[in-house]
């Protein structure tokens, strides 16, 4: 799998030494796993644990965790093209665990098929809209994608700057992360893995270009058969002696 987007892993103002006003923002972290033909979503809150515990005490019945839960998932939609994408809810096995620094992680995931092989692969979450928040997301592709754009990165003159997807962010457009697929070419695929700046097409020079790499690897091998044949000979050359 190509790692495209690393998302932070600690909410920001967590511990003791965190300010008090970040310590009672809302967490939203997405991650996007893009297989060959299907997608897996992880959508993760991280909430002050002080809240968490007012409302259960206030609230009526029980299953208040699972009500919480639920309640995340329905207010996270998955898109393709802007048009909401059937997904089919994933068992995660700790939905509910502590975080960092007096924080409660609650986390649903989904699992939806591409319907196509080009198209903007989006999340909107809409889960604490009132509440300020921070917000991480990541995306992983299969070899066969490649990402043509993405709303995770700024682009300047032609170069990929403020990288801020991999720290938690305040951007409001945390809330609807996208990246437009494509289908690998050949020269992609035999280029293997890269980070992102280098896979996106026509966004950033920083490294060398994807079909360069192929073209110096296919450059290696009669090389490589070349000095094997040279080494052959001296070897027989030797032994003639």
């Amino acid at each position: 799998m190509l790692l495209l987007v690393l998302s932070a892993s600690a909410h920001p103002g967590a511990g003791p030494g965190g300010p008090a006003a970040l310590r009672d923002y809302v967490g939203h972290r997405v991650q996007l796993t893009v297989g060959a033909d299907a997608v897996d979503v992880s959508y993760v809150a991280e909430l002050p644990e002080r809240r968490v515990l007012e409302e259960a005490r206030g609230a009526t019945g029980a299953g208040y965790a699972t009500r919480l839960l639920e309640g995340l998932r329905g207010e996270v939609k998955i898109t393709w093209d802007g048009a909401p994408l059937p997904a089919t809810p994933v068992a995660i096995a700790e939905p509910v665990k502590p975080g960092d620094g007096g924080f409660l992680e609650f986390t649903v995931g989904w699992r939806a098929t591409l319907p196509g092989d080009h198209g903007r692969l989006g999340v909107r979450n809409g889960n604490y809209p009132e509440d300020p928040g921070f917000y991480a997301t990541s995306i992983t592709l299969d070899g066969r994608w490649v990402a043509d754009a993405t709303s995770l990165l700024s682009v300047k003159n032609g170069r990929v700057r403020d990288n801020w997807h991999g720290a938690w962010v305040k951007d409001e457009r945390g809330r609807e992360p996208w990246v437009d697929l494509r289908p690998a070419g050949f020269l992609e695929r035999a280029a293997g893995p890269a980070p992102l700046p280098e896979r996106m097409a026509g966004v950033t020079d920083d490294g060398p270009p994807p079909w360069l790499l192929a073209i110096l690897a296919l450059a290696l091998v009669p090389i490589a058969l070349l000095g094997r044949w040279l080494g052959r000979r001296a070897h027989r050359a030797r032994r003639a002696e």
